[in-house]
């Protein structure tokens, strides 16, 4: 049987953006101080949650699938043979070598993120403008 390994390459882009976020968070009661404080920071919140729950459950469903694989390992020797190769079998090692929707969610949750943070930024810019500021006074 073949460890489980961590794919870094989706690993590392969820802790980070994790720790982006838990940095935006700290740092909120600055950034509302600004003109566009609001606005840049509820942006920043949902496109760092969004890309990372995107980046978390491909790293989650990597390791659940290589997990899954490593159970049809009967006699732990890190390969199939004889009575180890079933339908389930193959159809685990088909989940896991069918990986290039979740290798290229680095890319493709950063697209979705920015496609739905930005509209949500302009909208929020928008209704912010239109609403006077009281702080000035």
């Amino acid at each position: 049987m073949s460890p489980v390994i961590i794919p870094l390459h989706l690993f590392i882009p969820a802790i980070l953006s994790l720790l982006i976020l838990i940095r935006v968070f700290a740092k909120r009661k600055a950034m509302f101080r600004k003109r566009n404080g609001k606005a840049n920071w509820i942006t920043l919140m949902l496109f760092f949650t969004l890309y990372g729950l995107i980046v978390g459950v491909a790293t989650y469903d990597d390791i659940n699938y290589q997990s899954q694989l490593n159970s049809f390992d009967l006699n732990k020797d890190g390969f199939f043979g004889g009575d180890e190769i079933t339908i389930e079998q193959e159809e685990a090692v088909s989940n896991l070598t069918h990986d290039t929707g979740r290798n290229f969610s680095v890319f493709t949750g950063f697209i979705f993120a920015a496609l739905v943070a930005l509209p949500i930024y302009i909208t929020i810019k928008q209704a912010l403008k239109k609403k006077p500021d009281h702080r000035l006074s």
